[in-house]
């Protein structure tokens, strides 16, 4: 790709929800009224930030989740807005509610955008006659929102997911060529099994709902575990010195498999079994005399399942089969997941903070009829953040980026009132809003929309100073509130996720002990595997861990001890799979064994 059309690629899209920011203003204005033209605006933003998630996975029920959410939003906000006592509980519990349902252990953009859509909502009071088409626009917007997220992000879950198992069996294959030339590295390996945990994030995404089995993604999930095993079973045979002449015979002929199944992925070849080689052959693996090399006659068994799980996937992808969707319903799983209610976590702590801070704001200025005294409102909501190292950096960029706003509307309106249409202002701004990625530059587009869309009811002067204090005095509560209810730091945060990942692998084990006994694990032990995996991968990711060579050592142990856990679900599925051969031989004693190995390895870790 050129750099020509690497900057067309960049440009593209923010172009495009430029001008549907545009046009669902104008639209929103003509068909639902004035008061609700900042709905179109926030749609189009909405539509822009729900990019980085995947909805794909059953849209419809999403699309029905969404415009319940949204319609009670409405409802509610209408509500609070008819006095400001009642509106202080009301707010109060929806901004706790939402807040607390969609964040996890980070914050989430749906819980961001829909607030901030309740926050404008209650800006822009109407009358009970107007509630009606209110909420017939919170409806369209929502499968706006849905119709272009799907438009957009079909392909994504299916393009990446691919692509990773593609370049993690294209790795495992450098593997095997480097034990063969005897230049192997372990590092290697452990970059596949990062790769392999960027696909369980994937499917973590796919299934943060609490009602929907989603059958197409356990089979992406039986892929990484096999895939995870054979990594392992390639890095033990990499630390074994002098090798015989018939284990790199095998290897070779495992290299040729997987050369197979990576140009069958790449849809390069028709059949993912056409040019069978001879891994089952027993002449070659009945050879070998070491013991260190007896579980390589594992892969024979874990190249079939591969296949069988990978030509599974293209047969649900060419059949688009309707398969019953089994919905189930559990309020605490729906409210608090796999997590534990406790004041300390920052689920709780964060939409507590939040909700006390913005009601109460709402309350005052409700109650002083404070004029553009939402402007305090919305700085205090998105000042406020999780962790206070967060809040203190989003709050000097909201105070750089309003001075630089005010200044360049100053600079612009006082002298040139009338040169540029607000139609066209407001697809620049939009525009350079999509593309910048710093917040800083966001609030500057953001500050010079909010006053060009006041201009035709106050003067330059007026608006200008009145944006620049409401804003202060928003940022300086946000940081006040953030450092006296509930403070939280990143460092701390640490060590939270420490605790909420030993609590998540405790619950995995004793799911573990009754899946023992059942031989087949349910969705709650897929989830939870999935929940440590994210919390691993984020501690991981954190700076400070590396930093801290206690912690890194404890992630490292811990990583190791959800490897062999998945290890050993995968042991469960043979059974299950029907898999039965001298190369695998698992029963229950083998099991409990395994898994009597896990308990005490993370006893000795904690």
């Amino acid at each position: 790709m050129t750099i020509k059309q690497m900057n067309i690629k960049i440009f593209k899209l923010p172009l495009i929800f430029a001008v549907l920011s545009v046009v669902l203003m104008g639209l929103y204005k003509t068909i639902f009224g004035v008061e609700n033209t900042i709905i179109g605006l926030i749609i189009a933003m909405a539509s822009y930030a729900f990019l980085r998630l995947d909805l794909t996975s059953y849209p419809i029920y999403k699309s029905m989740i969404f415009l319940i959410l949204n319609l009670f939003l409405a409802i509610s906000a209408y509500i609070s807005a008819i006095n400001p006592f009642v509106g202080l509980i009301i707010n109060f519990l929806i901004l706790f509610t939402v807040s607390f349902i969609y964040t996890t252990e980070f914050k989430n953009v749906i819980s961001y955008i829909f607030l901030l859509l309740y926050v404008y909502m209650w800006e822009y009071p109407i009358s009970l006659d107007e509630l009606p088409r209110r909420l017939v626009a919170m409806g369209v917007g929502v499968f706006i929102i849905i119709g272009i997220h799907i438009l957009f992000n079909r392909r994504n879950f299916k393009k990446n997911s691919n692509n990773i198992i593609i370049r993690s069996i294209r790795n495992i294959q450098k593997e095997i060529c480097h034990i063969i030339n005897e230049s192997y590295r372990e590092k290697e390996n452990i970059y596949i099994d990062s790769e392999l945990r960027k696909l369980l994030i994937l499917i973590e995404g796919r299934n943060n709902n609490k009602f929907i089995e989603n059958h197409k993604d356990d089979i992406y999930f039986n892929i990484v575990l096999i895939l995870e095993r054979i990594n392992s079973i390639i890095n033990k045979v990499g630390k074994i010195n002098n090798k015989s002449k018939d284990v790199i015979d095998y290897l070779n002929s495992l290299n040729h498999d997987l050369e197979n199944i990576t140009l069958f992925l790449e849809r390069k070849v028709d059949c993912i079994n056409e040019e069978k080689d001879d891994l089952n052959k027993d002449s070659t693996i009945n050879n070998w005399t070491e013991k260190e090399y007896a579980f390589l006659g594992e892969c024979t068994e874990l190249i079939r399942l591969l296949e069988k799980n990978i030509n599974n996937l293209y047969e649900y992808n060419r059949k688009k089969s309707r398969k019953r969707i089994k919905v189930k319903f559990n309020l605490k799983e729906l409210l608090i997941g796999n997590s534990s209610l406790k004041m300390k976590h920052l689920r709780v702590a964060y939409s507590l903070k939040l909700a006390i801070a913005v009601s109460l704001i709402m309350f005052i200025v409700d109650l002083f009829k404070i004029p553009q005294g939402r402007w305090i409102v919305t700085s205090v909501y998105v000042v406020i953040q999780p962790y206070e190292e967060e809040t203190l950096t989003k709050a000097i960029k909201r105070f750089k980026g309003t001075i630089i706003g005010v200044i360049i509307y100053i600079s612009i309106f006082t002298f040139f009132p009338h040169i540029i249409p607000l139609e066209l202002l407001l697809l620049i701004l939009m525009f350079l809003y999509f593309v910048q990625k710093d917040y800083e530059k966001k609030v500057v587009c953001t500050a010079l929309m909010t006053l060009s869309f006041g201009l035709s009811r106050s003067t330059v002067g007026y608006l200008a100073f009145y944006r620049f204090l409401f804003v202060i005095i928003g940022i300086v509560i946000a940081l006040g509130i953030n450092k006296i209810i509930f403070p939280q730091s990143i460092k701390n945060s640490i060590y939270d996720l420490k605790e909420r990942y030993l609590e998540l692998t405790s619950k995995l084990l004793y799911e573990l002990k009754s899946i023992l006994y059942e031989e087949k694990y349910n969705e709650n032990t897929i989830k939870l595997l999935l929940d440590c995996n994210l919390i691993e991968c984020k501690l991981m990711e954190n700076k400070l861990i590396a930093e801290n060579l206690e912690l890194k050592d404890l992630v490292y142990k811990q990583s190791i001890i959800l490897s062999k856990i998945r290890c050993l679900i995968l042991f469960i599925n043979y059974s299950n799979w029907g898999i039965s051969s001298k190369h695998i031989n698992v029963d229950k004693n083998l099991l409990n064994v395994i898994f009597n190995k896990i308990e005490e390895e993370l006893r000795e870790i904690y």
